[in-house]
């Protein structure tokens, strides 16, 4: 029985309206949305989850747009009605060459405010994101994760989350206009932040994110720290998971920080541009770490070794050609992603692997009976 459902806006593809509310195996369906909005009442009450993604022809996107509202609105009615709330709602716009709103198609969310049990959204088009829309947002108590996608409004403009009661998680993809985050001083209690910047995008002051103490998960996508950030990031105390890759300017020294986070078990450190040459770099990886992602790196088993508690490693490109895996913590490690290493593994590690849950070996690397 699927609780998902993937309305595919613009081209129609997949089941009819009058079958959505079938019996299904599948955990995701795929509907046309012209053909969808009267079928919406159909669904079960444990379909709780619909992703709404708007794509294709400029015609076709654009005749989507104007039914947006109307399924907005069965949704509000199924919830009223048929005592069946939507948690999570994903809206999503893309052409074929990425995800962009085209000036002339406007798209009505104000039946989103009346999606009382809203938990999860996710808006992944800047154009749609405006600032009456997060006033509407606020009102719902119970929307504790919120992700946007290519968002254009500015610090002064995202002062508005503060007023969101209920909200946790917050993600910005590539805020193209942001020039402040001094409105994380308005939401102390966020347990999760990710901001994505890509290299166009101006670098703002990173301290309001060192006073959100409450803080347990934590992602900065692009080149933004430096070793003193690191020192600033080491006193986030709660913090257990840290995704911080493609970073330039973060030596050794900076790394060796993280050792002070007593609860960090997840690091990302892919792509750092210093740990393609720097040996020194993977040394100082904290030893609490569980879950380990290095791809892009020069990782070796001397740095493994010290990671005693290693469950989950990720290593695809990494700049490494020979390692002893013998002396790797097979006895605790459950899923293993290596790639391109070109290096062989003896079997007799892998009889060692009693936790092993996922093995995915690529790019020369291969298992040999030795």
């Amino acid at each position: 029985m699927w609780k998902s459902l993937v309305l595919s806006c613009g081209i129609a593809v997949g089941a009819p309206a009058q079958e959505l509310g079938a019996e299904r195996e599948w955990d995701t369906i795929l509907a046309g949305c012209v053909r969808t909005v009267e079928g919406i009442e159909a669904l079960r009450a444990e379909q709780t989850r619909v992703t709404v993604e708007i794509y294709g022809r400029e015609r076709e996107a654009r005749n989507a747009g104007y039914v947006l509202p109307d399924l907005l609105e069965a949704l509000a009615r199924r919830e009223r009605d048929a005592k069946a709330p939507l948690v999570d709602l994903t809206i999503g716009y893309y052409q074929s060459k990425g995800p962009r709103m085209m000036p002339d198609v406007h798209l009505d969310l104000r039946a989103l405010e009346r999606l009382a049990k809203l938990r999860t959204l996710t808006i992944n088009s800047g154009d749609l994101v405006t600032v009456e829309l997060l006033r509407r947002l606020s009102t719902l108590l119970d929307l504790r994760e919120l992700r946007l996608g290519t968002c254009r409004l500015d610090g002064g403009q995202l002062r508005t989350l503060a007023a969101f009661p209920a909200l946790r998680h917050l993600e910005l993809q590539n805020p193209s206009a942001l020039d402040s985050l001094a409105f994380l001083d308005g939401m102390p209690r966020l347990e999760s932040f990710t901001l994505l910047l890509l290299p166009t995008i101006e670098r703002p002051d990173l301290a309001p994110i060192w006073r959100l103490r409450e803080l347990r998960k934590l992602s900065l996508w692009g080149e933004m720290l430096n070793d003193q950030h690191m020192e600033h990031l080491a006193t986030l105390d709660k913090l257990e998971d840290l995704r911080i890759p493609s970073q330039r300017d973060v030596t050794h020294a900076g790394l060796a920080r993280l050792e002070r986070l007593p609860r960090l078990r997840a690091l990302d450190v892919s792509w750092w541009s210093k740990a393609k040459w720097d040996r020194r770099l993977m040394r100082h990886l904290p030893t609490r770490v569980r879950r380990l992602m290095a791809s892009g790196t020069r990782l070796r088993i001397e740095d493994l070794e010290r990671l005693r508690d290693l469950r989950f490693l990720e290593c695809r490109e990494t700049k490494v050609r020979r390692v002893d895996w013998p002396r790797f913590s097979w006895e605790t490690v459950e899923s293993l992603t290596i790639g391109a290493w070109r290096f062989e593994i003896p079997d007799s590690c892998f009889e060692r692997a009693k936790h092993l849950k996922s093995c995915r070996l690529s790019g020369g690397v291969h298992a040999t009976g030795r």
